[in-house]
């Protein structure tokens, strides 16, 4: 990992005498994670604390005789700090984020004074963070430059608590790097998206890397969006198995594309996707058949 720290990780702790976390408490469970994210994503490149220490996790727990307690073990620092974060559920969503960001700050400068690191960039990010209304709206990855160098393109993000309002988009730049436009891509984490390439003048290809391999090659195969920035068409293109085979199914499912959605599941079928062959069989026997899970199941044989 490197001797730079990379991440954070923020938790609630499971209270004595519970088995699992009350549905409040899942509520302010989520929004910590989220305030680590976003926290996370404004972390220096090479910022040091110990001795290759790479992740801070800040836990927030019930139990009063664990306050500040570390736990340095391997590249990983665990901090626990007291606080009753069952009163959290009396705040607006807002409010609740920011009280447990000042939390987590705590235990951050507890840390910096234990390692002797400088707090004040950790600080500075709070502030930023707050004055952004506790969500992160910005460029993501570097600028990208036409072939012919007369524009230039950028990704940018959106991404809140909420997945359903959380964007991925381009935004396009003349060549004085002045903003003329923003195409939305679709309402994804844009921390899906590893990548932003040219493919001609006129057309940007928004890339993903996905975890599973291609199956054709050993390569990772690179599903992605080409946007049209005269038109702004914005166009899907999957290139794994998988990635083939689940637009297929949303084509037919919820848009009843039915020859685009056959397409695609001939290529899927091609790539040797299992479960192709089931959904085609179910369709014979009842064309109007749209239940995904139904669709799925094995067709019953003929008598």
């Amino acid at each position: 990992m490197g001797k730079y720290l990379q991440d954070f990780m923020y938790r609630v702790q499971l209270p004595a005498g519970q088995k699992k976390l009350t549905p409040s408490q899942q509520l302010v469970a989520k929004s910590a994670s989220f305030v680590a994210d976003i926290f996370s994503f404004y972390l220096p490149r090479s910022y040091e604390i110990g001795h290759n220490i790479w992740r801070v996790i800040v836990n927030l727990t019930l139990d009063e005789k664990t306050y500040f307690n570390t736990i340095e073990e391997g590249y990983v620092v665990e901090l626990y700090i007291y606080f009753d974060y069952n009163s959290l559920i009396f705040f607006d969503e807002f409010n609740r984020k920011k009280i447990l960001l000042d939390q987590f700050c705590r235990g951050l400068e507890f840390v910096c004074q234990k390692y002797s690191c400088d707090f004040s960039v950790f600080e500075a990010i709070r502030h930023k963070l707050v004055l952004d209304n506790l969500v992160y709206y910005g460029f993501y990855k570097e600028k990208k430059a036409s072939p012919n160098k007369r524009h230039f393109a950028q990704m940018k993000g959106f991404y809140s608590e909420d997945p359903d309002k959380s964007t991925t988009s381009v935004t396009l730049f003349d060549n004085q790097h002045n903003e003329k436009v923003t195409f939305l891509i679709g309402n994804y984490n844009f921390q899906w998206f590893d990548k932003l390439k040219w493919l001609d003048n006129k057309t940007v290809g928004v890339f993903h890397i996905n975890r599973v391999q291609s199956y054709k090659s050993k390569k990772v195969a690179e599903d992605y969006f080409s946007l049209d920035i005269e038109t702004g068409d914005v166009i899907y293109h999957p290139v794994t198995r998988e990635s083939v085979f689940d637009y297929a199914l949303k084509l037919l499912t919820e848009e009843n594309l039915i020859e685009k959605a056959f397409y695609y599941f001939e290529q899927a079928k091609k790539l040797g996707h299992g479960k192709v062959e089931n959904i085609l069989r179910n369709l014979e026997t009842d064309p109007d058949l749209r239940d995904k899970a139904k669709l799925l199941q094995t067709p019953k044989r003929q008598k």
